[in-house]
């Protein structure tokens, strides 16, 4: 599922909340929806996480290895231990 599609699902009273959720505001989070900016990788990863991943990070930023990403940043929680 796609962002906007996840976003006109919810109830519009609910998408302050949801965005506040997410770390920004309603107008930058339907700026993503809609294709205009590009979300950071914790705005990927909050906005994957609190949609229980029916949207997926892939769908967010096709751009970045997500598998690679969360190896890489294992390998450096455990250099950091």
């Amino acid at each position: 599922m796609e962002l906007l599609e996840f976003i006109n699902q919810q109830p519009p009273s609910d998408l302050p909340e949801l965005a506040s959720a997410c770390g920004t505001s309603l107008m930058y989070l339907k700026q993503v929806a809609r294709g205009h900016k590009k979300p950071n990788v914790k705005l990927s990863l909050n906005i994957a996480r609190l949609s229980d991943y029916k949207v997926p990070l892939k769908s967010l930023r096709p751009d970045i290895d997500w598998v690679q990403w969360h190896q890489d940043i294992e390998s450096d929680i455990k250099r950091a231990a």
